[in-house]
């Protein structure tokens, strides 16, 4: 078995202390409000009219930081073997340069979850939700007995720039150094912004366009001065969490920690079609999803 040292997010206290995103300066000066979220995030609330930028973005493009997303790197000869028995869609014929949006489930189906996973060449990312992270990565860490794999924490040096809306493809390929194409849902691309190399995965995580910037730490200052430099008709507006939990409600989006709990079933939030295939192998928790799905619905929905 290879395994690494449990890494700092397992160890947090959360409220213990806050954490703020290496962006603070540049937000501050666009006049940020700021607002904190589970567990221990300070993130931007609004930049003065989250109502004003609920409508730039959802009529063109906007520019959100999402620097509290955890990032996890999978690595290992059973890396995907044993992660597709860990959550509720299929890894096993996923392809390099592709991924998925699953659910990291218990022994009883609950969701633990909904990360979002690329494949790439020698190993698989895991992007969630910070406060979905903990007991996420206990669960797998319990469920390591025999494998080849390990869980190293890249959280503190890749951080997560979402460009979202209608013209947010064009937004990023005014800005791009080389020709970015079009990605298929869930697909992802190295592309080359201000002279930094950035992974571009269209996850549309709203429920319309949206890319996730993969970067390192020390491109982050570089590509977000870059995008909002960008020719005027195609510039991303900033926004922040009021307007993106808005743009989510009004597409029907789930967002863990709000909507979807480990007190829930995936039939309960609505997101079976997205998260859950029935025609792979064994994975935890699925007996009791079949079996609610073979029953025809959930005792109970989120409306």
């Amino acid at each position: 078995m290879a395994m690494e040292p449990p890494t700092p997010f397992l160890l947090r206290n959360p409220g213990a202390c806050m954490a703020v995103t290496s962006l603070i300066d540049q937000h501050r000066a666009l006049d940020a409000k700021f607002t904190q979220i589970a567990p221990e995030h300070v993130v931007v609330n609004h930049y003065g009219d989250p109502l004003a930028e609920h409508r730039a973005v959802a009529r063109g493009a906007g520019l959100i930081d999402r620097y509290y997303r955890s990032k996890l790197r999978v690595a290992g000869g059973d890396a995907v073997r044993f992660l597709n028995g860990q959550v509720t869609n299929d890894l096993a014929h996923l392809e390099v340069g592709h991924g998925v949006y699953a659910l990291a489930t218990d022994a009883k189906g609950h969701c633990l979850g909904d990360p979002y996973i690329y494949r790439f060449p020698d190993s698989l990312m895991v992007d969630l939700e910070p406060s979905a992270t903990n007991p996420t990565v206990a669960s797998w860490r319990h469920h390591i007995i025999a494998d080849d794999v390990t869980l190293t924490d890249i959280t503190g040096d890749m951080h997560t720039l979402s460009v979202v809306g209608p013209r947010a493809l064009e937004a990023i390929r005014a800005v791009a150094d080389t020709e970015v194409g079009e990605l298929a849902p869930l697909a992802f691309a190295g592309v080359g912004i201000g002279g930094q190399q950035v992974v571009v995965a269209r996850s549309d995580f709203t429920g319309g366009p949206a890319y996730d910037l993969f970067l390192w730490t020390q491109a982050l200052i570089p590509v977000w001065n870059r995008l909002l430099a960008a020719p005027e008709k195609v510039r991303p507006t900033p926004f922040g969490d009021i307007a993106l939990s808005s743009l989510m409600a009004e597409a029907g989006v789930v967002r863990y920690g709000r909507d979807l709990t480990d007190k829930n079933l995936p039939q309960e939030a609505g997101i079976e079609e997205r998260a859950v295939s029935y025609t792979k192998g064994c994975y935890l928790g699925q007996e009791v999803i079949c079996r609610i799905h073979s029953q025809g619905h959930p005792t109970r929905t989120l409306v």
